[in-house]
């Protein structure tokens, strides 16, 4: 079992996941991913004896985040539309298992949703998880910090830069998603940061973005 990638387009898979929660009123959609979490948590579970120790942890991991995916998805549902979701069976039907990367892009996107939707606990056990078996987090960490920003969770953001300091060497692209975090939560410190990449950074790529970010915030008159 390898670890597993996360596409660029994790941001737009998030908000149509949250818009199609919207329109669900009558909780069908809500059902359906909550049996297809059921189902990757009995596959992922479902290991031969013969399995090798990495491949145990990887699916322990898989197990713990299809069942945080399951709450997180009652939590949105039930916030959206300001009632429980009832235990109906869903009208879709559900294989026995995902495709572990299809599920492990769906885990990115619910993890995305839960931080939006205020699911604190169950996104943070989600993105544990998602650390362990996510062959590069990168492109999930930008995303993450970003949707943090974007719901003016300032606090969220520092501590998602102290918790990724303490353990990750963090590069200058990431940085620069940082900053632009904190800024959209309202911290003006996030302009530190992307001013320090222009300054030091060998990553032409993050220099630019973060160029452009400070030529749009000179426009825009902020910080």
């Amino acid at each position: 079992m390898q670890k597993g990638q996360v596409p660029t387009s994790i941001l737009t898979e998030a908000a149509e996941l949250g818009a199609a929660l919207k329109a669900d009123i009558y909780g069908d959609t809500a059902r359906t991913l909550i049996r297809e979490f059921e189902a990757l948590e009995l596959s992922s579970g479902s290991l031969p004896a013969s399995a090798k120790q990495v491949d145990r942890e990887q699916a322990a991991h898989m197990v713990k985040a299809a069942k945080a995916s399951q709450r997180i998805v009652r939590q949105v549902w039930s916030e959206i539309h300001r009632t429980s979701l009832s235990a109906e069976v869903a009208k879709t039907s559900v294989g026995s298992g995902q495709d572990t990367g299809n599920a492990r892009r769906q885990l990115t996107a619910i993890a995305l949703l839960g931080v939006s939707y205020g699911a604190t606990d169950d996104a943070e056990l989600l993105h544990e998880c998602l650390e362990a078996v996510l062959q590069d987090p990168g492109k999930y960490r930008m995303c993450r910090v970003i949707t943090q920003g974007m719901t003016g969770q300032a606090g969220e953001v520092r501590k998602s830069i102290d918790a990724l300091s303490e353990t990750t060497v963090i590069d200058d692209r990431l940085k620069v998603a940082q900053g632009v975090a904190l800024i959209m939560a309202g911290d003006p410190n996030g302009r530190w940061l992307i001013d320090n990449v222009i300054a030091t950074s060998l990553d032409p790529e993050a220099r630019e973005a973060a160029m452009r970010t400070v030529n749009y915030l000179d426009q825009v008159g902020r910080y």
